[in-house]
């Protein structure tokens, strides 16, 4: 792996500091678990807010947008501390958060993962399924409607209808290449999803390097497990909830909310399989934006699984 810079910094505001460790992306790529780890470091501080959405303002709506001090707030000075960590998982996606986050905390750095494009997909419709506003139940017909929900977001003016563009949310290599224009490709560590779910030792053992914090023993507890979809009265009584839980800044899970799910939801199914034929369409679909991720993997820190490149060729020749 490439060496690592040392020097960081977090700027103090009114007894708070300016966070300058972002995991900004990808979709489905395991930020949850990565903030758990991190948050179990003595030097490193993550917000009690999981996803504080201050950054992408283009299309949020929460209750951080706009409210610097509100925002500043979830990173109180704490004795020890290294590292003040924001993990929010669209701030890659959106076209003007990284550029935002690089003006903000000039010295901040970032953990990115890469999953596979199909799985990635996938695991990304059910979560919009599970959100309630993804209506569509093929995957398959989904993606082929992005185009057709591009247009419907530019009538209607529904900004949330942009988490439905599957297409451009998973051009993970063009959105870091983007974040290049304005960020320095040395304060990027890129992950293999693979390894976190494989090897996670080791992926936590690159994590401290790349901070240059000391090294402690962590918890790899799983996170997010498998959810269900609501309908109906639910998912209309939770679409609300979760609109007044974002206004209001209220921190953590809602109880509330799982128990509708729990009581109004049907019973909980095993998900859908992807199939070889559809997983491999997917990945070829993609496959341009592949090489982007492989060129920015060798540019700098990386640490990604043996078959990373042999398989982004094997992927290539596939779809020739």
């Amino acid at each position: 792996m490439t060496a690592f810079p040392r020097e960081s910094s977090s700027i103090l505001s009114m007894g708070n500091c300016t966070p300058n460790l972002f995991i900004p992306g990808t979709p489905k790529g395991a930020t949850t678990s990565l903030a758990n780890w991190l948050s179990q470091h003595s030097e490193i501080h993550v917000s009690d807010v999981k996803e504080p959405w201050f950054f992408n303002d283009d299309r949020s709506t929460g209750h951080f947008v706009g409210r610097e001090q509100k925002y500043r707030e979830l990173f109180p000075v704490q004795e020890g501390v290294k590292y003040y960590c924001d993990a929010t998982p669209d701030y890659l996606y959106s076209p003007s958060a990284m550029e935002q986050i690089s003006n903000f905390s000039p010295s901040a750095r970032f953990l990115v993962t890469f999953r596979s494009y199909a799985e990635a997909f996938f695991s990304l419709h059910q979560q919009e399924r599970f959100m309630n506003l993804e209506p569509i139940e093929s995957a398959e017909e989904a993606l082929q409607a992005c185009n057709e929900r591009r247009r419907e977001a530019k009538r209607s003016r529904r900004p949330e209808l942009k988490s439905l563009f599957y297409d451009e949310r998973l051009r993970v290599g063009a959105q870091l290449y983007r974040a290049l224009e304005c960020i320095p490709r040395e304060r990027f560590l890129l992950i293999d999803f693979s390894l976190i779910r494989d090897k996670p030792n080791d992926v936590w053992r690159a994590i401290e390097d790349f901070l240059g914090v000391g090294s402690e023993t962590v918890s790899f507890n799983v996170q997010n497990t498998r959810k269900f979809v609501a309908t109906g009265n639910a998912a209309r009584i939770l679409r609300q909830a979760k609109k007044l839980k974002n206004v209001l800044g209220i921190r953590g899970k809602s109880r509330l909310a799982d128990a509708l799910r729990e009581r109004m939801s049907p019973p909980d199914q095993a998900p859908p399989s992807i199939s070889d034929e559809f997983r491999a369409a997917v990945n070829s679909r993609f496959r341009p934006d592949r090489q982007l991720v492989q060129q920015f993997a060798i540019a700098g820190p990386a640490i990604m699984a043996d078959d990373f490149y042999s398989d982004a060729d094997q992927e290539m020749m596939a779809g020739s």
